[in-house]
C-alpha cells in the first residue's frame, strides 16, 4: 500500500467561518503503531510518518489547528481568529493534496501554532503543537539522512548536509519551546494536558529536558515519575530506560 491508501478526504465544517471543507485524515485502524521515541514521538510500521496528518486547515478563512482540538474553539476565540487571521487570509481554491510532504506538514503545523497564539489557547496546546513541529523536523532529517546514506552506498556524494543541520537546529529550538511551554502549563493548568495525565506529562518533560541539555531538571522530573506509585508500567519502564542516560550526562558535564 502507498501512503495515499492510508488517507481519506474527510468532509468537515470549519468552526470559525462555517464553510464545508475537505481535509486529509488517516483512515481509522489502518496505521499500526510501534515503539515511540524517548520523547513519545509516535512511530508506525506502515512506511510513512502519520504525524504529517495531525492538523486541519480551512482553505476559506485560514483557521488551522491540531485535528484533536480543531472543533474546540470558543466564541471569543472565533472572533480573534476572524479579526487577525481571516481578515488577512487569501482563500485557496485548489483541491487538497493526495499526500503531504514534510515541508507541507511543517508549514501547516506552524500555522496551527500561530492560530493557537492568536486565539489565546491553553499553553499546553501551544506546547504540544511546538513539540509536533519538532517531531516533523526530526522526521525530515531522518529522510534526508537516509537519502544521503543511499547516495554514499552508490558511491555518490551526499547533498543534504546543510538541510540536515537546519533540521537538527530547528528541531532543538522547538523542543525547547515545547519544554518551556509545558513548564508554564504545569503551573497554570490542571491535567489532563492534551490528553496526557500528570505523570505522563512529567515523563515527557524529563525527556525534553534531557534532549535540550537541561540535565538537572530532567533528573528531578524522572525521579518523580519513577517514585510515583500510581504510574502505569509503560511510562515507568520508559522512565527507567532514560534514567541512566540522564545521570550519565550529568557525570560527563561535571567531569568536563
Amino acid at each position: 500500500m502507498e501512503e495515499k491508501d492510508y488517507l481519506l478526504k474527510k468532509n468537515i465544517k470549519c468552526p470559525v467561518c462555517e464553510a464545508k471543507i475537505q481535509v486529509l485524515a488517516l483512515k481509522s485502524g489502518k496505521v499500526v503503531r510501534t515503539e515511540s521515541d524517548m520523547d513519545l514521538r509516535p512511530r508506525n510500521t506502515n512506511g510513512f510518518d502519520s504525524l504529517k496528518y495531525g492538523a486541519y486547515s480551512c482553505p476559506v478563512c485560514g483557521y488551522t489547528a491540531l485535528s484533536r482540538t480543531f472543533d474546540e474553539i470558543l466564541r471569543p476565540q472565533r472572533k480573534l481568529v476572524k479579526e487577525q487571521i481571516q481578515a488577512n487570509f487569501v482563500p485557496k481554491a485548489e483541491e487538497p493534496l493526495e499526500t503531504y510532504s514534510y515541508d507541507d506538514a511543517i508549514k501547516m503545523h506552524k500555522m496551527a501554532l500561530l492560530t493557537a497564539m492568536v486565539k489565546r489557547a491553553k499553553m499546553s496546546e501551544k506546547a504540544y503543537t511546538a513539540l509536533v513541529i519538532a517531531w516533523l523536523w526530526r522526521g525530515k532529517r531522518e529522510l534526508l539522512t537516509a537519502e544521503d546514506e543511499e547516495r554514499v552506498a552508490k558511491e555518490e556524494a551526499p547533498v543534504n548536509g546543510a538541510e540536515v543541520m537546519e533540521c537538527i537546529n530547528t528541531e532543538r529550538e522547538h523542543l525547547k519551546m515545547a519544554y518551556d511551554g509545558f513548564v508554564t502549563a504545569m503551573a497554570e493548568e490542571v491535567p489532563p494536558f492534551i490528553g496526557m495525565d500528570m505523570t505522563t506529562t512529567e515523563y515527557l518533560m524529563a525527556a525534553l529536558a534531557y534532549e535540550i541539555g537541561n540535565y538537572e531538571d530532567a533528573a528531578k522530573l524522572i525521579s518523580r515519575v519513577i517514585t510515583d506509585k500510581y504510574v502505569n508500567s509503560r511510562v515507568k519502564n520508559k522512565a527507567l530506560d532514560i534514567k541512566d542516560k540522564i545521570l550519565g550526562a550529568i557525570r560527563e558535564k561535571e567531569e568536563a
